[in-house]
């Protein structure tokens, strides 16, 4: 396994991931469409100066949007990301499976089969491996699933749909934890399917979930605080991570593990401290589950 982090095209970032010893980044927030293959070499040779190759490149686009424009925009950046994911030196390009938020779950199953398939045509053309992250992307009133890949009960559906192996998860356990979702369990049934690895820990506020549920914080005002649950640094929420690197290494994974940092206690001045906890933590964790 490579550990890693996701993050934008930034250079301080990179001079950061390296400082710390990262071996991999996960970009996103590309303009793929407008960028020539010499903007693309200079942000590999940004990344290796800093001691990390390129393990993902994100395409958070909406697939399947109802206004047919975006949409067709949308699939172009993918394709292209497809295209050129060999130049970045990876062979996974990651995204959501981004909803139509006008249909219903249904509708939306029925065009993922039309947009996904031809992004898996155009994969394994060029031997690539799409990365779903499951994200429910929820909002609300009413509460709709932004991304389809929200449970494995959808996954199933989305890889029933679309079988083709050049799509698979980017496994993210932080967001099954708070649906209550057996997280080593869904790793062993969905083992050969998962590329890539959200590391990134939930933290469950207990006494707020015995009052709002687990559909809690949809709605825009609450005197019961809203959602039950936020996002933490590996290693400071509720995520059983023992159990999680033991269920990794019994389906024999070995890609990469990028830190996802969405801890609001690491921000701004102390954003640093946050990835410097996490690769503490995951790189001692991965090196101790290798040694038993």
């Amino acid at each position: 396994m490579k550990l890693g982090y996701t993050t934008i095209n930034d250079r301080s970032s990179y001079e950061m991931g390296g400082r710390i010893g990262y071996e991999c980044v996960e970009i996103n927030g590309m303009d793929l469409l407008n960028m020539s293959d010499d903007d693309i070499k200079g942000v590999v040779e940004m990344v290796n100066e800093n001691n990390m190759t390129i393990g993902s490149i994100g395409c958070s686009v909406s697939h399947l949007d109802a206004d047919p424009q975006k949409k067709e925009e949308a699939n172009r950046y993918v394709m292209r990301a497809i295209e050129k994911a060999h130049l970045f030196g990876t062979d996974i390009v990651m995204t959501n499976a981004y909803t139509d938020l006008t249909d219903t779950i249904s509708g939306n199953i029925v065009k993922y089969k039309e947009v996904f398939s031809e992004y898996a045509r155009a994969a394994e053309a060029n031997g690539v491996r799409i990365v779903i992250e499951n994200c429910p992307h929820m909002v609300r009133e009413p509460i709709r699933f932004g991304n389809l890949a929200f449970s494995p009960e959808m996954w199933d559906v989305m890889f029933n749909e679309v079988p083709s192996e050049a799509i698979g998860l980017e496994f993210d356990p932080s967001h099954l934890v708070w649906q209550g979702i057996d997280i080593p369990r869904a790793i062993k049934m969905f083992k050969s399917r998962i590329y890539a690895v959200h590391a990134k820990d939930t933290e469950i506020n207990h006494d707020n979930l015995g009052l709002v549920g687990y559909v809690a914080g949809k709605v825009t005002k609450s005197k019961f605080g809203g959602r039950f649950w936020n996002h933490r640094i590996p290693g400071l929420g509720d995520i059983d991570w023992k159990e999680f690197f033991r269920a990794l290494y019994s389906i024999g994974y070995n890609g990469p593990v990028f830190l996802e940092q969405e801890d609001n206690v690491f921000t701004g001045d102390r954003a640093e401290q946050g990835y410097i906890f996490g690769y503490n933590f995951l790189k001692d964790y991965m090196l101790d589950i290798c040694k038993k």
